[in-house]
């Protein structure tokens, strides 16, 4: 317990560098610690070492495969090694182990929308705009997205709900 205390004081303080022995450290010491792995992961994403973090998300989802977080993490190092396919797996398994994170949502409508899959896409970001409506990026995800669908009317509409979303408030 006392490396994942200190590990987590790291974390805390984003001072990663340290936290990385002492997480691995606490992983040799519980192999069966997911979080722990997990953490692991989240730190080489960060790093851009997307490898080594679904590595350590493929290791966590072992252990917990009802971990929607797991997934979504895992999901989003393959989106940025642009493995599509299983970005897309990884994601919706986290939308069925948690029907409620619009994040995972708008994730998915990013890849569809990289795909040119625009209703796909469209179907992704509305749905993450239902579950937070005040999330000014969805409505412009949406917005570029119907652009490329030449739905300049519906485009418009997304952008004038952006600028309501950014407006500063006096």
């Amino acid at each position: 317990d006392i490396y994942r205390n200190m590990s987590n004081k790291y974390l805390n303080k984003q001072n990663n560098q340290k936290a990385i022995p002492l997480l691995k450290k606490v992983i040799v010491l519980n192999p069966d610690d997911a979080e722990s792995k997990y953490q692991l992961g989240s730190i080489y994403f960060a790093q851009e070492a997307y490898d080594e973090a679904n590595a350590c998300f493929d290791k966590a989802i072992q252990l917990n495969p009802d971990n929607s977080d797991y997934h979504f993490a895992r999901g989003l190092a393959y989106e940025q090694k642009e493995l599509f396919d299983e970005a897309v797996t990884s994601l919706q398994k986290a939308t069925e182990l948690n029907p409620e994170n619009p994040d995972v949502y708008y994730r998915l409508g990013i890849i569809f929308d990289f795909q040119e899959k625009y209703k796909k896409a469209v179907e992704f970001f509305q749905k993450a705009i239902d579950l937070n409506p005040k999330n000014a990026d969805y409505h412009q995800s949406l917005g570029f997205t119907y652009e490329s669908m030449d739905q300049h009317k519906d485009a418009v509409n997304c952008y004038k709900k952006v600028f309501s979303l950014k407006k500063p408030s006096l």
